[in-house]
């Protein structure tokens, strides 16, 4: 369910049953909310370990190299009978395409040469990453008798965007909460990542 709050998190303006909120990293203003599902969340911490094979020796010599990304699906289910206009209040009429726009506008750069605008991920007491989008596949479902899609699901593959290192004694204090995102800048608004050269940085 689309919505533009004034200020990330009032509580006016989230919506009844409010569960994850995506906020563009370049502005927090822009801002989408997903009602009542997901209903699960599987996160994959992996660590790049690498072999070294010594003459002679019984077994492999392990050598860790880096922990990867986080990364984790998102299956989203979106219905017209759910959504209303921001404005005022009623039911969508005639485009409920918002979220799906939404997203495919973070899978593009501004202009070229400009990487994506990656987003910020927020279930609250669960998660707070800065991630990119992978990959998105929409799954249309049903239109109504004017054409107009009434129901469809957006299947995300997200990738944490992280910036600075992190030891294991943050991992053990933070979990799945991105530490950049929470300190933020002196002004207090959230930390923002620079795009250049189709990369992120």
């Amino acid at each position: 369910m689309p919505t533009q709050p004034t200020t990330p998190f009032s509580p006016s303006q989230l919506e009844p049953g409010f569960k994850v909120y995506f906020m563009a990293n370049s502005d927090p203003i822009d801002a989408l909310q997903s009602c009542y599902n997901p209903d699960s969340l599987d996160l994959t911490v992996s660590c790049d370990i690498g072999r070294l094979g010594p003459v002679g020796w019984s077994h492999a010599t392990q050598q860790y190299a880096k922990t990867d990304p986080i990364d984790f699906p998102m299956h989203l289910e979106f219905s017209a009978i759910r959504m209303r206009d921001k404005n005022s209040g009623s039911l969508f009429k005639d485009d409920t395409t918002g979220p799906i726009r939404w997203f495919m506008s973070h899978c593009y750069g501004e202009q070229p040469g400009k990487s994506p605008d990656p987003i910020i991920v927020i279930w609250p007491k669960t998660l707070t990453l800065l991630c990119i989008i992978r990959s998105m596949n929409v799954g249309m479902k049903r239109w109504d008798h004017r054409g107009v899609l009434t129901n469809y699901a957006i299947d995300l593959e997200l990738s944490e965007l992280r910036s600075e290192f992190r030891s294991s004694e943050m991992a053990y204090k933070e979990g799945f909460t991105s530490s950049s995102y929470l300190r933020g800048n002196k002004s207090g608004a959230p930390t923002r990542v620079g795009r250049a050269a189709g990369k992120w940085k």
